[in-house]
């Protein structure tokens, strides 16, 4: 404890205090029954601080609060003898943390001196104290300066069997919601040193809404990366419990790698655990709060008892990477992602607008970010002179900073697709395949060295291009060179280049742009029919990987370089697909020689204009429906059949009656033929059903013969008059679907009106 400024005055008025205000009415001290008081401490416990011989003064203490008024309780230890006269007994009251009477008042003078006595008041700043000593009644006191308490009161007191009571208004020292406290002994105030005193207990007892309790001090100590801090820059130590803050410690100017900071807690304000946290202001080293959880976790069992508390460090490590650009000429715009990653994938992400040279520090704690296998990797982006990326492990250690450095060169070889021709457009009606040429370039003066072989790898869309070496073709178009290896799998073409074996490079550093080979894609099956009409319908855009590799003079030399991505291909199509159709049929179950049948048919295109759909059957047509333009078209078409499908002898019927659909686009031009086997063929987006029985005519009874028409089925007709809701009939109503003959899904007035007819 630093002495130096405390000040040296007789021990007189230690004790002795000014009456400045008058007597505050006297508050209960209590009731007599101890076990209705909170006991805060027990000799037992051991903790109690004192100087001198046989002075263990303290043999229980107890404090009763009941929100307006508390009360103190002491019992002294028999072997003590106080004596009212010549001892003291005191309570300090620490009401609000931050002012009064703190460890570093009071004389030097003897041994033990009165600093040292003060130095029990420990992290208290205790702006009050009941007072009973030598001879005089009790005070309640308010700090002055130093050691001057003046009078502000009386307090309620008794004393019996050893046991010495004081009661007082909370109202008296300001009605605080929560207050420290700690009892003090000294054997004889008066005298120039303290020969004999005690305190109790070590930690302070912590008084709130909640009942009374043994503070604990919890000791945090925070060990930076470094001791230069920016001047002004200070620090903050906190105590949490479930996110809840419970005390809160300032330290200014920083000045120390490590620093230890004791923060006062009671078990009543939290569940048995609390996290303990850092942060420093003023210095943008320690940024914490985009870097770093800075907490630890601190467990508090046995605080009940007041003396126990667990010494906790948070490591405030330092890792400082530095990025250098050769030529120091970088793109405006660009950044450089720093991304440092512990050996349990946790991230600490973070761009930075790039700058030549740049450097950047990132502060970790490896309580919890583990270090054993920590990388951190930097990523230059937006200039495509320095495709940068690079990985290196770094270590995480409280006791030293850690530097790094990174030296980005910029690029030396160039390696670009492009479309063959150039214009980079494919119609789909002149090819179902396109091209592309690769290049590469060496820049001596940027450090470019000749290239002997290259792996190239190329990324495609598998999905809409064919993905096998059968589909995928290359055309060599460098003398110097060969294709060693040639390859495709999920999405990828690999294409190795070589030099022919007389010692020259396929590409030299002086040479300029040197074509290396063509590729050629084709279009997957069934890309034309998903295609909507227009210009620039679809795009590819192959690109060279990132696992393409340039090699120098030795297959061991890895070269750097940048890839250019204007392979962009675009499609544009003029052409009309059917992409979906469905066929229902209307009056199955009721088809009949010389009487309407109806389908229902819609249609699906690429964003076509549709013409005509016309529904044919054995040799004879229903005659065509307009679509008028349109993309998407639902018609209902009616067909006559000629002819039935009763199989000979067997005096029933088969669906062998084949319908065909045929649908033009708006010039007339027949997009597409249906037939039942079409719609039979899964995946090619055409369902619903076009063979049917045809029954011959006037068989109504369907029993296979055809006696014409007569009264019989015409009363059938007038029985049945008003059935059916226009909907499709189903199997078990065949007897009358059949009886209707305009087939449009009810049987109706013109229905018996066409059967009389034909009587």
């Amino acid at each position: 404890m630093s002495t130096a400024h405390k000040i040296a005055i007789t021990a007189v008025v230690l004790f002795v205090a000014l009456s400045t205000a008058p007597a505050a009415a006297a508050a209960d001290v209590g009731p007599n029954d101890l076990s209705k008081w909170d006991e805060v401490f027990n000799e037992t416990d051991g903790d109690q601080d004192f100087s001198g011989s046989n002075v263990d003064a303290f043999d229980k203490l107890y404090i009763n609060e009941t929100g307006e008024e508390i009360r103190f309780a002491v019992q002294v230890d028999s072997g003590t003898g106080f004596d009212e006269n010549n001892n003291a007994l005191q309570v300090y009251i620490d009401a609000d943390g931050e002012t009064g009477i703190t460890s570093e008042a009071g004389s030097d003078t003897g041994t033990p001196s009165w600093a040292d006595f003060y130095d029990g008041l420990g992290a208290m700043n205790a702006e009050y104290r009941i007072s009973k000593s030598s001879g005089f009644s009790a005070k309640i006191q308010e700090h002055d300066t130093d050691v001057i308490f003046n009078n502000i009161g009386d307090a309620r007191y008794e004393n019996a069997a050893n046991t010495y009571r004081f009661g007082i208004d909370k109202a008296t020292i300001n009605d605080p919601e929560e207050l420290d406290v700690k009892f003090a002994y000294a054997k004889d105030p008066a005298a120039t040193s303290p020969d004999e005193f005690a305190w109790a207990p070590s930690n302070p007892i912590r008084v709130n809404d909640e009942g009374s309790a043994a503070t604990a001090s919890v000791e945090v100590r925070a060990n930076f990366g470094r001791s230069d801090f920016d001047d002004g820059a200070s620090a903050e130590f906190t105590l949490t419990d479930d996110g809840e803050e419970i005390v809160s410690q300032p330290v200014e100017d920083l000045s120390s790698q490590s620093v230890t900071e004791s923060l006062s807690v009671s078990p009543n304000d939290f569940d048995g655990t609390v996290n303990a946290s850092v942060t420093v202001n003023g210095d943008g080293n320690y940024s914490f709060e985009r870097d770093v959880d800075n907490t630890v976790e601190i467990a508090t069992s046995g605080l009940s008892g007041g003396n126990t508390y667990d010494k906790n460090a948070i490591n405030i490590s330092i890792i400082e990477p530095t990025v250098n650009f050769d030529n120091g000429n970088i793109a405006d715009g660009a950044t450089v992602d720093f991304t440092l990653t512990d050996e349990d994938g946790k991230e600490t992400d973070r761009p930075v607008a790039a700058t030549a040279p740049l450097t950047e520090t990132f502060t970790v704690n490896p309580d919890n970010f583990n270090g054993t296998n920590s990388e951190l990797t930097v990523d230059v982006t937006g200039d495509s002179d320095f495709p940068y990326n690079e990985t290196k492990s770094v270590i995480v250690d409280p006791s030293d900073e850690q530097e790094y450095t990174f030296n980005a060169s910029e690029i030396g070889h160039k390696v670009t697709l492009e479309p063959v021709p150039g214009n980079g457009t494919r119609e789909i009606t002149d090819t179902n395949e396109f091209t592309i040429g690769v290049e590469a370039e060496s820049f001596d003066e940027n450090g470019g060295k000749d290239i002997y072989s290259i792996v190239h790898v190329i990324d495609f869309d598998s999905e809409n291009l064919k993905n096998d070496i059968d589909n995928i073709s290359t055309d060599l178009n460098n003398n110097n060179a060969i294709v060693s290896e040639s390859t495709v799998n999920d999405g990828t073409v690999t294409i190795v280049i070589s030099d022919d074996n007389d010692g020259s490079p396929i590409v030299d550093n002086s040479s300029g742009s040197v074509g290396l080979y063509n590729v050629t894609f084709e279009f997957a099956d069934g890309l034309q029919d998903n295609l909507d009409q227009g210009d620039n319908v679809t795009q590819f855009k192959p690109t060279t990987s990132d696992e393409t590799v340039l090699y120098g003079s030795s297959t061991d030399t890895e070269l750097n370089y940048k890839s250019s991505s204007s392979s962009l291909v675009k499609v544009d199509n003029d052409q009309i697909r059917i992409t979906e159709a469905e066929i229902t049929p209307l009056s199955e179950y009721g088809n009949m020689v010389g009487f309407t049948s109806r389908f229902e048919i819609s249609v699906d295109t690429n964003e076509g204009d549709l013409g005509d759909i016309t529904l044919n059957g054995n040799s004879s047509s229903s005659g065509p429906i307009d679509c008028d333009g349109e993309s998407t078209c639902t018609k209902t078409v009616k067909y006559t059949p000629t002819k039935n499908t009763a199989v000979t002898g067997e005096g029933n019927y088969d669906e062998n009656y084949e319908f065909e659909v045929v649908i033009e686009d708006n010039d007339g031009a027949t997009l597409k033929t249906i037939t039942q086997e079409d719609i039979d063929q899964d995946g090619n987006g055409i369902t619903g059903d076009l063979n049917a029985k045809v029954y011959k005519k006037y068989d109504f009874n369907a029993n296979g013969t055809e006696d014409g028409i007569d009264a019989g089925d015409v009363r059938s007709a007038i029985r049945e008059l008003g059935e059916g809701n226009g909907e499709p009939w189903d199997e078990s109503q065949g007897d009358l679907a059949r009886l209707d003959v305009t087939g449009d899904g009810e049987i109706s007035i013109t229905d018996i009106t066409t059967l009389v007819d034909k009587l």
